[in-house]
């Protein structure tokens, strides 16, 4: 295997590697390398070693020699000239009005390159752009659209942790991180707390995910049914971390055991398993309460006589006597209310009148053949109806009382 140093160019950079030669390279020292856009300023990250090829990709470009102070000088220069550049060039994209943001500029060692890096929702014709900018420096110019997380890489700040952004202070390179992640990991899925400086995922969603699908692999799924020292329940959530599981039981109740406590079963258990295990938890909380605030205590009373089988209550004596008043009642017919009232059909009054000069009286016609009688069962009970069968009807006859 080849020996290699890694030097990294910016603040949160990538690391590359390069052939350190016969030069006695360490870790933080200053060196000029030969990189594919000319002589550039970088630090060593990792000294002499061993790599493999698939680590380095490619031939290895050599390590020119260690920064000097006249090296470092210019260094600081080029620094001053670059925040200067910028501002130029910003107001460059205003006149030309251009829909993108200029985030930084950066230039080679050898000041043989001038680099811009703009953020843009679309593509930009920037070509105009370009030749003002190469007539004002002097130089190559060239211009990169990032991204939204490397902008916030180049930029820096701090996340809601308190601490510096990770791709800003330590990582290296972007990782992909999706929304699944955040669902192993029980987190809450607004998108304000789990997204970052940039408006995309956290970074390090990612840390923790593989220690999360290990603790998850032997808890049971949420929907599973699980037989606890309570009764059985469904499994309606997981505190993976302290590796409890969260079950509804029975009655509505939601309770969190170890899952050192619980038996998966293969689906809803049968009424008849379920009541026994029912009565123990309701049992067991019984106990539980008379723990906290002693056994129930009921106050003596004198001993009264239990009444005889068969016996009727005073209330459904009450009861039944105002059912037999309602049903008598509405047997009755309207002659036989008064006292004394004949049983026999009402009669009435004919018009004519008899031999001894008093007007004759008939009967009343009687009812129809088939009548039906029907009562209304609602608040005014002694009200009824008669509703008569569809049909022609002969009138009745009236006759004469003798």
């Amino acid at each position: 295997m080849p020996i290699a140093v890694a030097v990294r160019f910016r603040r949160g950079g990538r690391a590359y590697y390069f052939d350190p030669g016969d030069l006695p390279l360490k870790k933080n020292d200053a060196v000029i390398a030969q990189t594919s856009r000319g002589q550039e300023f970088g630090k060593v990250v990792l000294g002499k070693s061993e790599v493999s090829e698939e680590k380095i990709g490619g031939p290895l470009k050599p390590i020119i020699r260690l920064a000097t102070a006249e090296d470092l000088e210019r260094v600081k220069a080029n620094s001053e000239r670059e925040h200067e550049a910028l501002r130029q060039c910003q107001e460059a994209v205003h006149r030309h009005n251009l829909p993108m943001k200029v985030i930084s500029s950066e230039y080679t060692f050898d000041r043989s390159r001038l680099v811009f890096h703009f953020s843009a929702e679309g593509r930009v014709d920037f070509r105009g752009l370009v030749r003002e900018l190469a007539s004002m420096f002097r130089t190559r110019i060239e211009l990169r659209q990032i991204g939204v997380r490397d902008e916030a890489k180049m930029l820096g700040g701090y996340g809601t942790c308190g601490r510096a952004l990770c791709c800003a202070s330590f990582l290296h390179g972007f990782d992909p991180v999706a929304i699944r992640m955040a669902k192993d990991q029980g987190l809450s899925l607004n998108p304000s707390k789990i997204s970052g400086a940039c408006g995309r995922l956290m970074c390090c969603l990612r840390y923790e995910h593989e220690t999360y699908l290990q603790c998850r692999c032997d808890l049971p799924k949420e929907g599973t049914w699980v037989r606890t020292p309570r009764g059985t329940g469904q499994v309606r959530g997981l505190n993976i971390l302290a590796r409890n599981v969260v079950v509804r039981l029975s009655g509505e109740q939601t309770v969190e055991f170890p899952v050192s406590e619980i038996e998966v079963l293969d689906g809803p258990p049968s009424p008849a398993e379920e009541q026994p295990q029912r009565r123990a938890a309701v049992e067991q909380a019984q106990g539980a309460a008379e723990a906290r605030t002693g056994p129930a205590t009921i106050p003596s009373a004198a001993p009264t006589e239990a009444p005889l089988a068969g016996a009727a209550q005073p209330n459904e004596r009450r009861r039944r006597s105002s059912r037999s008043s309602r049903r008598r009642r509405r047997s009755k017919s309207p002659t036989e209310k008064g006292a004394g009232a004949p049983s026999g059909p009402p009669e009435r009054k004919a018009e004519g009148a008899s031999s001894d000069g008093q007007k004759e009286t008939r009967p009343a016609p009687p009812e129809a053949e088939g009548t039906i009688t029907v009562y209304r069962r609602s608040r005014r009970r002694r009200n009824r109806r008669t509703r008569k069968d569809k049909g022609p009807q002969s009138p009745p006859e009236s006759k004469e009382q003798e």
